[in-house]
């Protein structure tokens, strides 16, 4: 599969067309239609790239009404930052970390130990990423904010929060451990 053919069947995914490369994707596959909506499961998903390894599942519910809702639970292994900075829809990042998102210079590698994605094409619902991620070889570079590097530790990101454990690194050349913070 095409990965830029990948974003057009998720809300918000017109940045996923512009990933270069291809998708070698395996799964089961289960549709169940019925009187008053239609259900496409799969399970066992394995997604694999030049730049990414994904597992997981995913289901797509076409509701009564015409409209579409959208689950996915995934887990990887490392995925380089700047990749997902680059593809990542912008607009399933929550509101309070867009800023961040967009300034200053940040990378390194992450797993997602588990990330769900849910969705619809309903306006009042619309999409929320929520998961634990495990951060290796991290750095920072925000402008009015000293400068960050070797950065280890798990994050946890909540529809309203985002959630920092274990996290090691320089933080402006000197060492720093966080046990816990929230943002």
């Amino acid at each position: 599969v095409e990965v830029n053919q990948f974003g057009e069947y998720l809300p918000e995914g017109e940045s996923l067309r512009e990933v270069p490369g291809t998708f070698n994707v395996a799964s089961q596959v289960r549709w169940v239609q019925n009187s008053t909506n239609s259900q496409l499961y799969l399970t066992n998903i394995a997604v694999s790239s030049s730049f990414i390894t994904l597992g997981g599942a995913a289901n797509i519910e076409e509701l009564e009404d015409g409209h579409h809702m959208m689950g996915l639970s995934m887990r990887s292994s490392n995925v380089d930052l700047a990749m997902i900075r680059k593809y990542f829809p912008k607009a399933w990042i929550p509101p309070g970390i867009v800023p961040l998102w967009e300034k200053g210079q940040w990378g390194g590698n992450l797993e997602i130990t588990e990330a769900r994605v849910t969705g619809s094409t309903r306006e009042d619902v619309g999409t929320s990423v929520t998961g634990a991620f495990q951060l290796h070889h991290g750095y920072a570079s925000i402008p009015g904010v000293p400068k960050a590097e070797n950065i280890r530790g798990t994050v946890v990101v909540d529809p309203d929060r985002i959630q920092l454990s274990g996290v090691h690194g320089l933080y402006d050349g000197i060492p720093v451990e966080v046990t816990e913070g929230i943002f």
